[in-house]
Parts: C-alpha cells; sequence; structure tokens
C-alpha cells in the first residue's frame, strides 16, 4: 500500500529547534593551484559550401513547350470554373482570378537571366 502525504501528520518545526551554522567544521587541507595552460587560438569560421549538384539560382527541372503551355492554361480556366460553379461569383471575376493564377504561372516560367533590363548575376 502507498502512504500518501496527507496520511502522516508532521510536528511544525520551531525556531530554536534549528541550529545555525557559525563556522565551518573543519579544514582539510590547502595547496597550491596548480599552473594554467594557455588559451588556444582559434581560426575563422570557414564559408558554407553548396551541396554537390546544387546551384544557388532557381532553375527550371524541365523546358516547357509553347504548346504544354497553353495546355496548362486550358487546365486552370476548366478547373476555375468547377471551383466557382455553385457560387455567387459573377463570370468577370472568375475571368479576373484565372487570369491571375495564368500570370502567375507565367512569371514562374520566365527565364531571370533573359528579362529585359535586368542585369545577370
Amino acid at each position: 500500500m502507498t502512504k500518501k502525504i496527507g496520511d502522516k501528520k508532521v510536528a511544525p518545526v520551531k525556531a530554536g529547534d534549528v541550529k545555525s551554522t557559525e563556522a565551518a567544521d573543519q579544514v582539510t587541507g590547502s595547496g597550491e593551484v596548480g599552473a594554467v595552460g594557455a588559451v588556444k587560438g582559434t581560426g575563422g569560421v570557414g564559408s558554407a559550401s553548396a551541396a554537390s549538384g546544387s546551384t544557388s539560382k532557381r532553375r527550371a527541372t524541365t523546358v516547357m513547350s509553347f504548346a504544354e503551355r497553353e495546355q496548362l492554361f486550358q487546365m486552370v480556366t476548366e478547373e476555375a470554373t468547377k471551383m466557382f460553379a455553385g457560387t455567387q461569383m459573377s463570370d468577370e471575376k472568375q475571368k479576373l482570378v484565372a487570369e491571375a493564377v495564368k500570370m502567375a504561372i507565367d512569371s514562374g516560367l520566365l527565364d531571370e537571366t533573359k528579362t529585359p533590363g535586368k542585369k545577370s548575376e
């Protein structure tokens, strides 16, 4: 059987029952501090290197042809039509959303190195 804290009454401790410490009882001995060695210098932190096969610029994994791009945009239009079916959104707003998605996709397909007026790094 496990005893609980409340099962046993503990008598309160009175201030006169506690002995204060005035000094250490006994010192066992003293000695010299050992020699401290010189602090070793540290080198600078090296730069992080890229993992093998990776580059710092994001590139497309495959090249998309114009026909594939048009097929993707047709899919966006079809999905927008399905998504907004049964909603109160007007046809004009539905087209606006679909065009915004197409613009976002198009901007992701652009090659940054060939953007007019922008210097490649």
